[in-house]
């Protein structure tokens, strides 16, 4: 259910890692219960083994759970049969021959632990132990620095989904890797074994603990990207696409600095750096330093901007759902509910804002002298987004457009779709978005055609042929208004006679409608009956006429006949 399935062929890397987990697990699961069973059947006090042979049952026991567990682990996050669920860029072939690897410095390692704890049980020898620490110590350097190999790593360009392991970082790291295997190496062969064994021993637990690093780095980068792509979290937050892409970028950017600064946690103890030292440096680093008279936090910075974030969600989710369930549930105008949902929403980034400086503890006395001595600089560089801005609260409170309204502002003219901090968007009719600064709706001129209501007139041309009858084209017109169910009686329709045409006799039909957004359809449906009716009443609709005299003046030079 949760492993490696086939037939998947581009796994994300949250369904890659899982299943590596899942099946480095199931691999490991059956022998790791029997031998921690066989561990706790030997370790309690009282026990029947004990002594130096209870003691080396219970290394050998660590040492073989250790061997199983990592080559399990590696082998199901190399994949060296399944390439697309492999984590690493490199071929099918690279990637058995670093499992192959793998498993042999595994072996050497779990067995070095093994004769490790012997040692520090006084049974072996000096003699034993120098020649142990040679052995042991050059096979485990070997093993390094062929695992360091650049071609061993390098990326093939067949496998699109995997983690490319080509960058000068992982380059630099594999290349130090190395270094440090020959100088452990050759420290043993010189006699400095001690410094040679340890040198090698850190290598290897630091490359092991980086690589689980790097891969929750990857995992905790892939949940973030999953949650900014949710279609759950849009529905109810309530945040543009664009809004999101920000929260990735911004999120992947503050993982980064948490993932390296808890390895550096975790393998500098390795090297022989105290852990309470450790600890004791980290808090004093977070917790802040002085720049004269300004106390600068990092768990203060990072606090305050995770409390702006959540600030921020939770006032999305109650805007959404002040939106569907309280405004919806009213009789209030779209207009009006657009205007309490715009206003909360604008009241909830303040509060935001005013969390997240409250938690970085600075002092709003000092904030307010820097502003002041900033606002003449603001209002000069950034007094048309002011004036945007307070436009839109204009608009909101005042309300001369709101959303759903058909308007016109210059020749643009559309559905006002959004009013928002600094312009207002409105949708024509070819769906295209048309953005206007607030500022401008407020100083020009702008026709409102649903400001109060959506009743509109619709006003239809028609001319008749000189000769026709008057009356009875003006009893059509006003029966084809009544007939019609989208005409409203109230006003009623009326038919004016306008003018004595060129070529015609011209009339114009005046009718309301409910609903002015359907005025296009409404005239057109009045005009396809007009020339149905008058088409069969015989009446003629002209179409303009010139009456062309050709003039010859050669006619006029002749002289008559006799």
């Amino acid at each position: 259910m949760f492993g490696r399935d086939p037939e998947m062929l581009e796994p994300s890397y949250a369904r890659r890692f899982g299943a590596a987990i899942v099946e480095g697990v199931g691999n490991s699961i059956l022998p790791v219960a029997v031998l921690a069973a066989l561990y706790l059947w030997v370790t309690p006090p009282g026990a029947l083994v004990s002594g130096l042979f209870g003691d080396a049952l219970t290394s050998l026991l660590i040492s073989i759970l250790f061997f199983l567990v990592v080559v399990a682990f590696a082998k199901s996050f190399l994949s060296p049969e399944r390439p697309t669920w492999r984590f690493t860029g490199q071929s099918s072939e690279n990637a058995q021959s670093a499992n192959r690897l793998i498993l042999m410095l595994t072996a050497v390692f779990s067995a070095d632990m093994f004769f490790s704890n012997l040692e520090v049980q006084g049974v072996r020898s000096a003699e034993a132990m120098s020649i142990y620490a040679t052995v042991f110590g050059a096979l485990e350097g070997c093993f390094v620095v062929k695992l360091g190999r650049e071609g061993l790593w390098r990326a093939d360009a067949t496998q699109e989904g995997a983690t490319q392991q080509g960058g000068q970082a992982s380059r630099l790291i594999r290349r130090t890797v190395r270094l440090l295997a020959v100088i452990g190496i050759a420290a043993l062969f010189v006699g400095y074994g001690d410094l040679g064994k340890r040198l090698l021993t850190n290598l290897i637990w630091t490359g092991l603990l980086l690589w689980i690093v790097v891969l929750l780095r990857g995992f905790i980068h892939e949940l973030v990207s999953l949650s900014t792509k949710s279609e759950s979290i849009q529905d109810k937050l309530h945040f543009p696409s664009r809004v999101l892409e920000r929260f990735q970028s911004w999120g992947r950017v503050i993982v980064d600095p948490v993932i390296f600064l808890c390895g550096i946690l975790i393998i500098v103890p390795v090297w022989g750096v105290p852990p309470d030292d450790l600890f004791r440096w980290t808090l004093k680093t977070l917790s802040g330093f002085q720049v004269g008279s300004i106390h600068i936090s990092v768990i203060d910075i990072f606090l305050a901007i995770a409390v702006f974030f959540m600030a921020m969600a939770g006032a999305r989710f109650l805007q959404r759902q002040l939106s569907e369930r309280f405004l919806e549930q009213t009789n209030l105008p779209a207009g009006i509910r657009h205007s309490l949902n715009a206003g909360f929403g604008y009241a909830g980034v303040i509060v935001a804002a005013l969390l997240s400086i409250s938690v970085t503890g600075i002092d709003l006395s000092n904030l307010a002298l820097v502003v002041s001595a900033l606002s003449v600089g603001i209002g000069f560089g950034l007094q048309n987004v002011v004036n945007n801005f307070i436009s839109g609260l204009i608009l909101l409170v005042e309300r001369p457009i709101k959303v759903g309204d058909w308007v016109r502002v210059g020749s643009d003219e559309g559905i006002v779709k959004r009013i928002q901090f600094r312009a207002t968007e409105l949708e024509t009719w070819q769906r295209a978005s048309v953005i206007i600064p607030n500022a401008e709706i407020i100083s020009t001129s702008v026709t409102n055609l649903t400001h109060r209501d959506r009743y509109g007139r619709v006003e239809i041309g028609v001319g008749v042929a000189y000769g026709s009858d008057v009356e009875k084209v003006r009893e059509i017109l006003m029966d084809i208004a009544e007939k019609n169910g989208r005409v409203s009686n109230d006003p009623a329709p009326t038919v004016v006679f306008r003018d004595f045409g060129a070529s015609s006799l011209d009339f114009e039909l005046r009718c309301f409608t409910s609903d002015v957004m359907r005025r296009l359809g409404v005239a057109s449906d009045l005009r396809f009956e007009i020339e149905s009716r008058l088409r069969e009443e015989g009446i003629e609709i002209p179409f303009p006429q010139r009456v062309v005299h050709i003039m010859n003046p050669q006619a006029d030079d002749q002289e008559p006949e006799s």
